[in-house]
């Protein structure tokens, strides 16, 4: 039983909650089978950060706070990023995410992004419990579709994303209609693209499994964790969150986006993607 009692927490102590969370993260990434809530695995995550800030010389490398968890098993066929795919920062109250937002803002203002005076705009969406994807499109055509890994390299999932409706094999431009449903026809993609985002198993889907999986983040991490296509992977669904590709033209969509809400309006009003946006 883990101590949570702040007056008690020692270097020993530090040192043996790191070493759990290095279990839990195993069973999590790499079994796809938890050993403890989120909420509980939260609250070990927030305890060590806390206990790392006011003892800095004692974090160690392999901390939780130090690295990405990485679901890369030994054996399977990996796809180097290029781009490095980084997990989000977790906070747990607003004065946190107030202390984010501040620090965001001035390391803006130094880099040049926005003047001195000037405040930032902020994107929020929902955050799914899911298996980050990387798809790349080379001239329109799906070539490489990845998972986030250990950020630097993903497990290839291309087998199992081909057979999934909602990730177009050939990115083709498009409108959206008055329904809101999205119509193909327009420029072809010349050159380089990644899309990424988050690979789903909804609750209503989950169903369909027949209880094979016992909840819908360990359904998805358990199907793309297989060699081959599964009677499952149509199940799947993909929520696309970010998009990188400025060496890639569209037609008269050769302009490079500039701001994270132009890449969720172009994914999503332009390719078709499924995108959240909160009002």
């Amino acid at each position: 039983m883990l101590n949570y009692v702040k007056n008690e927490w020692t270097k020993q102590w530090y040192h043996e909650v790191v070493n759990a969370m290095k279990k839990y993260d195993h069973w999590y990434f790499v079994k796809n089978n938890p050993l403890v809530s989120d909420a509980d695995y939260d609250k070990v995550y927030f305890a060590i950060q806390e206990y790392e800030q006011d003892h800095p010389e004692d974090i160690l490398p392999d901390s939780p706070t130090q690295h990405v968890g990485s679901d890369l098993k030994d054996g399977k066929h990996t796809v180097m990023h290029r781009t490095p795919m980084m997990s989000t920062q977790k906070c747990k109250t607003v004065e946190d995410l107030r202390k984010w937002m501040a620090s965001t803002t001035k390391a803006l203002r130094k880099m040049g992004r926005i003047g001195k005076d000037d405040e930032p705009k902020f994107s929020v969406e929902w955050k799914y419990d899911g298996c980050s994807c990387s798809l790349v499109y080379q001239d329109g055509i799906l070539i490489e579709a990845s998972t986030r890994g250990d950020y630097m390299r993903g497990q290839d999932i291309l087998c199992h994303v081909k057979n999934m409706p909602s990730i177009p094999q050939i990115l083709r431009s498009g409108h959206r209609n008055d329904k809101g449903e999205f119509v193909v026809g327009g420029a072809e993609l010349t050159g380089r693209i990644e899309v990424r985002g988050e690979i789903l198993m909804p609750f209503a889907k989950l169903e369909d499994t027949h209880g094979a999986y016992k909840d819908a983040r360990t359904a998805a991490a358990s199907i793309l964790n297989t060699d081959t296509p599964t009677p499952y992977d149509h199940l799947l669904e993909f929520q696309a969150w970010q998009l990188i590709g400025n060496e890639a033209t569209w037609g008269e969509f050769s302009d490079a986006v500039t701001t994270h809400l132009e890449q969720l309006e172009r994914m999503a009003n332009l390719m078709g993607f499924k995108v959240d946006m909160l009002p």
